[in-house]
């Protein structure tokens, strides 16, 4: 059931990048019988008897009977802030994966935290930072359950540094970048520079890559213009993995990747993602639209997302039929 595995981060490579690619190859890198989860029968959402289960709504009781193993993958700034946030979901039956890129700039409240830089998802993690990385990764996934409106198994997370890292075991990423893309570049010592991509197709170093992840002021729609760019990435740097050294690339993420996932063999397995299809890896983006929003006399650009839009994407991946769903609302 455990194929998940850290060389998710492959995908990781750009926290979305990274973390939506490296979630298919972790998936195929662990064998599925070893190392189940005892977590994924624990949980509330799980947590019910089959006679419960068979009166429960269709989404519900296709969440509490599915076999799929969902992971977060966190991208955290180096300020402590979660960066980028990627739901990944892998069918073992299918062998596919889903990936939800979820905005950071999400509007979550959580009740007493009510200042508008606050009510940001990304606030989440750091706000939790001082009870440890184990309490903020796990709040931040109990946010996003809330949000998604499914259970989640595990987290894992990587920062900028270990992104650039990953990338460079890679030997670069090859993109197309869409516009000239002005970037800081920080040396060992702190201290920082300017740098620029220009537009065109290139192979991004780890540098670069950070450059390309971060950017997004330069987009029209903002945060989803760099979520969507991300997406790309993800792509481009699982593509280049699959077809690479995995063993190199496996220890250097192992490495990088901080998860509450247990590993086995990492380098032993990693050569089992090698000629993965990448038809079997789809990307989404949390539904919803930007908006300007006021807390406190704050004004803060926010994504709000779409609750009803973001259930039938659940439903869509859960392999829920809408007039099923709507026929046990009738019932009821």
């Amino acid at each position: 059931m455990k194929y998940f595995l850290k060389v998710f981060s492959i995908a990781l490579l750009c926290f979305t990048v990274v973390m939506g690619a490296g979630a298919y190859t972790y998936f195929n890198f662990f064998d599925s019988t070893a190392n189940a989860n005892d977590k994924r029968n624990d949980h509330p959402m799980r947590d019910y008897t089959q006679e419960e289960i068979e009166n429960l709504p269709a989404f519900e009781k296709a969440v509490a009977n599915s076999d799929r193993i969902n992971v977060l993958l966190i991208g955290i700034e180096a300020e402590g802030r979660s960066d980028t946030l990627v739901f990944a979901s892998f069918d073992p039956k299918t062998k596919k994966v889903d990936m939800i890129s979820v905005p950071r700039d999400t509007e979550y409240h959580v009740p007493g935290y009510d200042t508008a830089d606050n009510r940001k998802l990304n606030a989440v993690y750091i706000r939790n930072l001082k009870k440890g990385h184990k309490v903020a990764a796990e709040k931040t996934m109990e946010a996003v359950e809330e949000i998604l409106g499914v259970p989640i198994d595990n987290y894992a997370t990587i920062s900028y540094d270990g992104v650039e890292n990953i990338v460079e075991s890679l030997g670069g990423v090859e993109m197309d970048v869409p516009q000239r893309m002005k970037y800081e570049y920080f040396y060992p010592d702190g201290t920082k520079e300017m740098r620029y991509l220009e537009e065109g197709t290139q192979v991004l170093n780890g540098s670069e890559a950070i450059g390309f992840l971060r950017f997004r002021k330069g987009y029209a729609n903002g945060d989803i213009g760099r979520v969507e760019a991300q997406q790309k990435f993800i792509k481009a740097a699982l593509k280049k993995a699959l077809g690479f050294n995995l063993p190199k690339v496996a220890m250097t993420v192992a490495k990088e990747v901080k998860t509450d996932m247990s590993v086995l063999d990492i380098t032993a397995n990693a050569t089992k993602a090698i000629g993965m299809n990448m038809n079997n890896v789809n990307a989404h983006t949390l539904p919803g639209e930007t908006k300007s929003l006021t807390f406190q006399g704050w004004t803060l650009s926010f994504f709000e997302h779409n609750e009803d839009e973001t259930r039938e994407l659940m439903k869509e991946i859960y392999g829920v039929e809408a007039d099923e769903d709507l026929d046990e609302k009738i019932a009821e």
